[in-house]
């Protein structure tokens, strides 16, 4: 696969003279090797270029604040790569897990490190499964239901 020496060297020499400073790399690469230099190199977050504007300021707010953010493809790359190394299918954390707790969908996905549009989706799968429209009405339901 390809790396992206440019990037991760870049990174590399602002975390050398910053290093307070938050990367988020944005690249068209979304290898294994790729993320794993950049990350080696101190980025915060990895992006694909297919990253919209709101995920991609999302991303620089998180990073600022502390969190690492990646792209969807990335997250979900990286957790079916763990699950083959552990030879588990397990079911990874889910956003309808989070959202019980309040978190808004920017917040969701920085906590579970994946896109804020995975995270709609998995809120909305889960309000179809259940046939309701939006979370208020999640919350009815869960409190008919005794959940």
């Amino acid at each position: 696969m390809h790396a992206d020496p440019g990037r991760v060297a870049a990174t590399r020499l602002l975390k050398r003279d910053h290093p307070d400073i938050a990367v988020v790399v944005l690249t068209t690469y979304a290898d294994d090797a790729s993320i794993a230099d950049a990350l080696r190199a101190g980025a915060r977050g990895y992006l694909t270029k297919d990253a919209g504007r709101a995920e991609i300021g999302a991303a620089v707010r998180s990073a600022a604040n502390g969190q690492a953010i990646f792209a969807a493809e990335v997250s979900d790359q990286a957790r079916r790569r763990a699950r083959l190394e552990n030879g588990s299918l397990a079911p990874r954390p889910t956003s309808r897990m989070a959202s019980s707790r309040g978190l808004s969908n920017p917040e969701i996905a920085a906590e579970l490190f994946i896109g804020e549009a995975t995270v709609k989706s998995h809120l909305n799968h889960a309000f179809a499964k259940i046939g309701v429209r939006n979370r208020a009405e999640a919350v009815r339901y869960g409190l008919e239901k005794g959940l």
